[in-house]
């Protein structure tokens, strides 16, 4: 008769997500963290880092400039801190933060 089911399970709050819930492929929405010209440090979800590297952030502006309709614009001219972009997650790397323990 169609309707809502109740679940057995219970609720409980969201875990926090790490670098290992990641997957390749995965396709996330990110913040902007900082443009060098080596490429774009990004905020991903639940406060891990990413990187896209120079070549692949420009692709877009990229084809532009190839078929002669602008200028290659610098990075930081693509990206600004702040800015939402899309990434895929092409490979995963957990990086240890030091703890300040001695």
């Amino acid at each position: 008769p169609g309707g809502v089911v109740p679940s057995a399970r219970l609720m409980t709050a969201p875990r926090r997500m790490k670098a290992a819930d990641f997957v390749e492929g995965s396709l996330v929405v990110c913040a902007v963290r900082e443009v060098t010209m080596d490429g774009i440090t990004v905020n991903m979800p639940f406060n891990n880092l990413g990187f896209i590297p120079l070549e692949q952030a420009i692709e877009p502006a990229l084809a532009r400039a190839a078929e002669g309709k602008e200028p290659l614009p610098p990075l930081p001219d693509l990206y600004k801190p702040g800015q939402l972009v899309t990434a895929v997650v092409l490979s995963l790397r957990e990086k240890k933060l030091p703890t300040g323990k001695s």
